[in-house]
Parts: C-alpha cells; sequence; structure tokens
C-alpha cells in the first residue's frame, strides 16, 4: 500500500487511493477513532503497540465478526464485566484498551484481498455502529455522520449486541462449513448436505444467543436465504485457510 497506493475494485470500477501507512504507530499523533480490523485473537498482540496513538477520548471500534472481548460490559445483567478468555485470554485488551473507550459495529460488506494492496468488494455496505451500554452518546453520533458521509449505511443501534449475533448467527455456521467443504456461501446454501448441518448450528446458536436475552427477529430460512444472497464469496475464513 506503501508502494502502490490501496486499489478498491467494486462494481468492475477501479480506484486507487494513497494515503500515510506505518508499521510505527509511534510516528502517528493520538487518534479520535481506531479501528481494529485484525482477526479476533490477534488482537491481544498488538495492544501494546497502540498505547502512543490513545488518550481517553479516543474511541476503539473492534471490527471482528464473533462476540468482541467487551461483550459484557454494561451488560445490567448476571454477567455483569465477565471476561472472554477465548478472544481476550490474558485480560490484555480489557486492561489496556479498555471497555469504556470501546464501541460496537458489525461488519456486513463482503470483500476479498485479491493480491496485497487490491480488495474486490463484493456486496454489502451496512455498517451499525452502538455504545456497549445503548445510549446514543456524542461519540458514537459522530462517528455515524463519518461514516454515512463516506457512502456506509451506519445507524446508531441502540441493541448493538443483538446486531453483532445476527450476524454471528450465519458466520458460526457458514465459516467453518466453508472451510470444510471449500464452497462459497451461494453454494453452501443451496448444497442441502451443506446446508442441513448449518441450520443444526445456527438453531444450537440460537439456543445460546437466548440464553444471554438475544431474540432473533427474522426466520433461520429467512437469515438463510439473506446468507445465500451474497452469492459466490468465500467466507473470510476460507480465505484465510487458502492463503495459509
Amino acid at each position: 500500500i506503501e508502494e502502490k497506493g490501496l486499489t478498491f475494485i467494486k462494481n468492475d470500477k477501479s480506484e486507487n487511493f494513497k494515503f500515510n501507512v506505518t508499521d510505527d504507530p509511534k510516528t502517528l499523533d493520538v487518534q479520535d477513532y481506531i479501528f481494529l480490523s485484525v482477526k479476533a485473537h490477534s488482537i491481544s498482540n498488538i495492544v501494546d503497540n497502540l498505547s502512543p496513538i490513545i488518550s481517553d477520548q479516543t474511541s476503539i471500534i473492534s471490527a471482528v465478526n464473533g462476540l468482541p472481548w467487551w461483550y459484557f460490559y454494561k451488560t445490567n445483567n448476571k454477567y455483569e464485566n465477565m471476561k472472554l478468555k477465548s478472544v481476550d485470554p490474558k485480560n490484555l485488551q480489557w486492561k489496556y484498551i479498555t471497555p469504556e473507550r470501546s464501541l460496537g459495529c458489525v461488519v456486513y460488506p463482503a470483500a476479498e484481498i485479491k493480491a496485497p494492496g487490491r480488495v474486490y468488494h463484493m456486496e454489502g455496505d451496512r455498517f451499525p455502529i452502538g455504545e456497549p451500554d445503548g445510549t446514543k452518546s456524542n461519540r458514537v453520533q459522530e462517528l455515524s455522520k463519518i461514516l454515512i458521509n463516506s457512502g456506509l449505511k451506519s445507524p446508531v443501534r441502540k441493541n448493538i449486541r443483538a446486531d453483532i449475533w445476527m450476524k454471528l448467527w450465519g458466520n458460526l455456521a457458514f465459516n467453518p462449513m466453508s472451510v470444510l467443504t471449500g464452497e462459497t456461501l451461494e453454494e453452501i446454501a443451496n448444497n442441502s448436505s451443506s446446508c442441513s448441518v448449518v441450520k443444526k448450528m445456527m438453531i444450537e446458536g440460537q439456543a445460546v444467543a437466548e440464553a444471554l436475552g438475544i431474540r432473533f427477529p427474522i426466520s433461520l430460512e429467512k437469515r438463510i436465504e439473506g446468507t445465500r444472497n451474497v452469492g459466490a464469496h468465500k467466507t473470510s475464513t476460507l480465505q484465510d485457510y487458502e492463503l495459509g
């Protein structure tokens, strides 16, 4: 990206963007908003590097699939402040990023890295965001405006956890199934054998979500149909697998 810029390909249209990139956060100023887009299990490895660009006014958005490490912050139930060891095993994110700085989001765009610095966008422009406690704070409203002005559908959601679960409902089944079969989302949804396993996984996932107080507004069939409509997209998990 430093040498050639970032090439973004959408609807057969290619655009190239030049901007400052660095492997050394010490060369940057303190940031208002930071998006963490590495895999959830990798965030703990970079938290130390973030300290030079974080202040008390910095908001941090973990753009990952699955439950974020701060999930039980301000839940106002028996799980309040429970730590998720699966994604923050040593509590490094809770300690150094801190849940107070965190904003939730759901990344719906389907994309693929065709080559270093070349991103192909297939489908989707939804990017809902929200505060862990459901309030419409100044910071989340400001970020919503920035993202909307950038071309994303980014409303402020009152219950961002429900939105996170809505995407996870599909991820928890389609992503591992894609690695096992090598199939795209469309192929899995149209394959009766694969899809029957997906349905069983999603039913189990729904039971977990409902035990945490989440209610899905659409049926399982409707959720699968939405995934089918994404088309011949390889899940990010399958992309990672194929890249070794």
